[in-house]
């Protein structure tokens, strides 16, 4: 939602803090659909409720990699664990 992510950027958020969060989006949105027409639906940074949510594969975000490796790992031996991390 968007009032976290003002809560998180944020200590005492500015009056604009809204505002800016809306940039933010906007400018990430160009980031990672460069050939996407303006003013165009987004297809992967959307808007949902009263928030964002992304709208990828779970192989294309290094952090979800991640999070699937170690929930592998974690029943292995130590050394097998090491091995699958590597």
């Amino acid at each position: 939602p968007v009032a976290r992510l003002v809560a998180d950027l944020w200590d005492e958020p500015p009056p604009t803090a809204v505002s800016a969060v809306r940039t933010f989006v906007g400018d990430l949105r160009r980031a990672l659909e460069p050939g996407r027409p303006p003013r165009t639906p987004a297809r992967l940074l959307v808007t949902d409720g009263p928030g964002y949510a992304l709208r990828t594969e779970a192989g294309t975000v290094d952090a979800w990699r991640f999070e699937t490796a170690v929930d592998t790992a974690v029943p292995e031996e130590p050394g097998r664990a090491a091995r699958l991390l590597r």
